[in-house]
């Protein structure tokens, strides 16, 4: 993870939790919504997220374009073509 990343995590839990304690303070099911309405809202950020990584990891179609990884089928074979850097001796 990125520095950047990684302070853009640190920074949005910390406003997260601000805004849950000022929250708290004044209504109980106040909080319990701004919860969950964060929650739901997370649900496409990791969806856009984990097709991404299927996508830059190789697996997002499989060799006849369609589908995913088959039951015969695994990662290594999907990548074996693939051209990664390589350790120069």
């Amino acid at each position: 993870m990125a520095a950047a990343e990684t302070a853009g995590y640190g920074v949005f839990w910390f406003l997260g939790s601000t805004a849950i304690g000022l929250l708290y303070e004044r209504s109980l099911g106040a909080t319990i919504a701004f919860c969950v309405a964060m929650e739901l809202a997370a649900v496409p950020v990791f969806a856009v997220g984990s097709a991404s990584i299927r996508f830059l990891a190789g697996i997002a179609r499989g060799p006849d374009g369609r589908h995913g990884i088959g039951p015969k089928q695994n990662v290594t074979e999907l990548t074996k073509n693939a051209t990664f850097p390589r350790k120069v001796p």
